[in-house]
């Protein structure tokens, strides 16, 4: 019985120090709150599940389970994301515009996600074509974003005149619009992109201010997550078959052509000829001016001959008084220098 009993024990014991084991274990592995929201398609929320997905939800995600480290994604609204950053609530915020402003209490990632610049987008009947049109219209911006910074500042620049009103999302500024309340949204393109479609807009050709959007942290918060994210991106971005770009044509419909299409080669063929024509046809034209230029000369030097041998006056002016032709005689009597005409 005691040998049961002792044997039941031990395997007690040993189940508490397999589960103390486990939770260090577990307690060793880093857990960061990273903040996002609906900026699709590098980030948004699964309209059936409500779980984080996009191209940088994926992105950190995999990251995560290459460096063994764990995330409570956080969603939320941009400006409030941002105030949480300022007050280190969050570890880290995606999906997020370099501003010199935010550099005072943010670290970003030396690698960035994506690539994309400012864009005006319109209702489908709207007939404003350029950044002139705008004036005097109401501009729909997320608040506190790099796009409606930029795009203030563009304006203010070319001294056009507009009415902001702000949203603290991209679906509430795009809604705006298709409410009425303002002429046109502001985001950037793959975020318009995503949204024009489901609101009825038109994407313009207003587009403005290029810039990268990375992954940040605290300020002097958290280095070790930038740094992770940094070295996995950067070998990633080295290989045209890894995770990241397959994961961005995944997102964005990036595809890369195998092989240039016939009709391209047909049209640069097309191309070729044509300038080929208009260079010869252009050799030709030059000959053939050149060819009447002397004729024309050696008509001006027999005209000259002609009027200096007859034995009277022979002059002309032109519709300003000005002598614009004289024989020798008639210079002569005037008292002219030939060459002065």
């Amino acid at each position: 019985m005691k040998f049961i009993l002792l044997t039941v024990s031990t395997f007690i014991f040993l189940l508490q120090a397999e589960s103390l084991k486990a939770q260090q274990a577990s307690s060793e592995i880093p857990v960061y709150r990273i903040g996002y929201f609906d900026s699709p398609p590098l980030s948004s929320r699964n309209p059936q599940t409500q779980e984080p997905n996009g191209l940088a939800i994926d992105i950190i995600n995999t990251i995560a389970e290459l460096n063994q480290f764990q995330i409570q994604w956080q969603y939320g609204d941009f400006p409030d994301l941002l105030e949480m950053m300022k007050m280190q609530k969050l570890d880290g915020l995606i999906n997020i515009g370099y501003s010199a402003q935010r550099a005072e209490f943010l670290d970003y990632s030396t690698v960035n996600f994506s690539n994309v610049w400012g864009q005006v987008f319109l209702p489908i009947d709207s007939k404003i074509e350029n950044l002139f049109d705008l004036s005097g219209q109401t501009i729909a911006l997320l608040d506190n974003g790099v796009n409606g910074l930029n795009f203030i500042n563009q304006c203010e620049q070319f001294e056009v005149d507009c009415k902001y009103v702000f949203g603290k999302s991209y679906p509430e500024i795009f809604r705006m619009v298709e409410d009425g309340q303002a002429d046109a949204a502001v985001s950037n393109n793959l975020v318009g992109s995503s949204f024009q479609n489901e609101f009825s807009m038109l994407a313009s050709s207003i587009v403005f201010n290029p810039f990268k959007v990375y992954i940040a942290a605290p300020k002097n918060q958290n280095s070790a997550l930038l740094t992770m994210y940094d070295n996995t991106m950067a070998g990633w971005k080295q290989d045209p078959d890894s995770y990241y770009y397959q994961t961005r044509a995944k997102w964005t419909n990036f595809q890369q052509e195998e092989k240039i299409p016939v009709w391209l080669w047909y049209s640069v063929l097309g191309l070729v000829l044509f300038g080929f024509i208009a260079v010869v046809a252009a050799v030709l034209f030059k000959k053939q001016v050149n060819r009447r230029v002397k004729e024309l000369s050696q008509q001006e030097i027999k005209l000259n001959q002609i009027i200096n041998v007859v034995p009277h006056m022979i002059y002309a002016n032109n519709q300003d008084g000005k002598m614009i032709l004289a024989n020798q005689n008639a210079c002569d009597f005037l008292g002219i220098d030939k060459d002065e005409i």
